[in-house]
C-alpha cells in the first residue's frame, strides 16, 4: 500500500545498477575527504579504492601507480587493491597492459578503457578468466596536477554492463582524479619535508662547524638583526647575554672590549646595514693591554637567484700575524742595510787596493821600504 504523498522514487541515473544513490554519494565524500586529510600516499592510495569500488558497486578494483624516478620501460606497482587477489591484479600490466591487450590503451597511452562484456554475451553464470577476474571493466588513467599520467584506476565487476551508464563511468573518472591529486600531495609532503630535515641537518652541521672555528663569524639580516654569532665571536669581544634577535650595533654596545675607534666602528656598521650588498674589509685595534688588531671582512649573503638577503662577517685576530709581518720586515731591512753595507765596504776595499797599485808602481821600490837603522 502507497502513502500518499510518497512514491518509489527512481535511482539517479549516475548511480549504477544494485548500487544506492546514498552509497555512492558516501563513497566520494569519503574519497573526497581523504584526499584533504593529507595522508601518507601508502595509507591514502588503498582507502581511495575501495571507495572507487564503493562508489560504482565493483567487485575489485586496483590502482598502478609508476614511482617517481623511473626508467625507460614503465614501472607499475599496484599500491592499492579491492576485492580479487592482489597477485593476479598485479599481473594485469604485464598480461594485459602491453602489445594488443585490452587494458594497453590506458597502460600504454593513457586512453580510457571501457569493456561492457569481456565473454561476449556468454551466459551470466559463465566463469572469468583467472588472470582478469573481470566481465566487464572500466579503466581510466590517474593524472597529477600537471595533467601527466602518473597510474591507472581500473574498477571491475563479474557481471556483464556493470558500468554501462555514462554517470558511473564519470564517477570513475572523478575518483582517478582524487586519487592523481592525493598521491600529487603526499609526495609534494615529502619532499617538503625531506627538504625541511636537510635544512635542519644543514643549520646543525653549519652550527657545528661555525662553533669549532677560532674565527668569529655572524650572521646579519638586511634589518641589521643578528641572526647567528659564534661563541669565537663572543669570546673575542668578551661579550655576555643574547645575542640572536637583537640588533648588530647592540650586540656590540654590550662588548666588554671594544675597538679604539668605536665611534667609527659603530658608524661603520651602519653603513653597511644600509648598504648591505657592499663588500667591507677594515682593520680595527682593540681596547685591551697589549692591544689586538681584529679584521673584518664582511660580504653580502644572496639567494639562488641573486637576491641579497642578508650579511655575513668575519672577524680574524690578526695580531700574531702583524707581529710576525712586521718582524719580518725589520729582519729584511737588516738583511738589506748589511747588504748595502758589505758592498760599500767591497767597493771601498777596491778603491784603497786601486790606490795602493797605482802608488807602488810611481815610486822606486826602495823608496817604500822603511829606513834602516844607523848602527850606534
Amino acid at each position: 500500500m502507497a502513502v500518499a504523498g510518497m512514491s518509489h522514487a527512481t535511482p539517479p541515473s549516475w548511480v549504477s545498477r544494485g548500487q544506492s544513490p546514498s552509497a555512492s554519494l558516501r563513497a566520494l565524500i569519503r574519497a573526497t575527504a581523504l584526499v584533504a586529510d593529507g595522508l601518507a600516499e601508502e595509507r591514502l592510495v588503498p582507502l581511495l579504492v575501495r571507495c572507487a569500488a564503493e562508489a560504482v558497486g565493483a567487485d575489485s578494483a586496483a590502482v598502478f601507480i609508476q614511482p617517481e624516478r623511473k626508467g625507460n620501460k614503465p614501472d607499475w606497482q599496484l599500491t592499492g587493491a579491492h576485492g580479487a587477489d592482489p597477485t593476479v591484479l598485479a599481473a594485469l600490466p604485464t598480461n594485459y597492459g602491453e602489445g594488443g591487450g585490452i587494458l594497453a590503451p590506458v597502460f600504454q597511452s593513457a586512453r580510457d578503457v571501457f569493456e561492457r562484456d569481456l565473454l561476449d554475451g556468454a551466459p551470466p553464470d559463465a566463469e572469468v578468466e583467472s588472470r582478469l577476474p573481470f566481465r566487464s571493466l572500466i579503466g581510466v588513467p590517474v593524472r597529477r596536477r600537471d595533467s601527466r599520467a602518473i597510474g591507472v584506476l581500473i574498477v571491475g565487476a563479474q557481471r556483464a554492463n556493470a558500468f554501462e551508464e555514462e554517470p558511473a563511468q564519470q564517477i570513475v573518472r572523478s575518483i582517478g582524479q582524487l586519487i592523481g591529486t592525493g598521491v600529487d600531495n603526499a609526495r609534494l609532503a615529502i619532499g617538503q619535508l625531506r627538504e625541511r630535515r636537510m635544512a635542519a641537518e644543514s643549520a646543525v652541521t653549519l652550527g657545528t662547524v661555525l662553533e669549532s672555528v677560532g674565527t668569529g663569524v655572524s650572521v646579519v639580516e638586511l634589518d641589521g638583526t643578528v641572526r647567528v654569532a659564534n661563541k669565537a665571536l663572543l669570546e673575542m669581544f668578551q661579550m655576555t647575554g643574547r645575542t640572536a634577535g637583537m640588533s648588530e650595533a647592540d650586540v656590540f654596545a654590550t662588548a666588554g672590549v671594544k675597538p679604539l675607534e668605536w665611534d667609527a666602528f659603530i658608524t661603520r656598521l651602519r653603513e653597511l646595514n644600509r648598504n648591505p650588498a657592499e663588500i667591507d674589509e677594515s682593520e680595527w685595534e682593540l681596547a685591551t693591554d697589549p692591544p689586538r688588531i681584529i679584521q673584518r671582512y664582511s660580504a653580502p649573503m644572496r639567494s639562488l637567484v641573486g637576491e641579497v638577503v642578508g650579511r655575513v662577517e668575519v672577524y680574524t685576530d690578526i695580531t700574531e700575524s702583524r707581529r710576525l709581518y712586521t718582524q719580518l720586515l725589520n729582519s729584511e731591512k737588516l738583511r738589506a742595510i748589511g747588504e748595502m753595507a758589505s758592498g760599500v765596504a767591497h767597493d771601498f776595499n777596491n778603491l784603497l787596493a786601486r790606490g795602493w797599485s797605482a802608488t807602488s808602481r810611481a815610486s822606486p821600490a826602495h823608496a817604500l821600504r822603511p829606513p834602516r837603522p844607523r848602527p850606534s
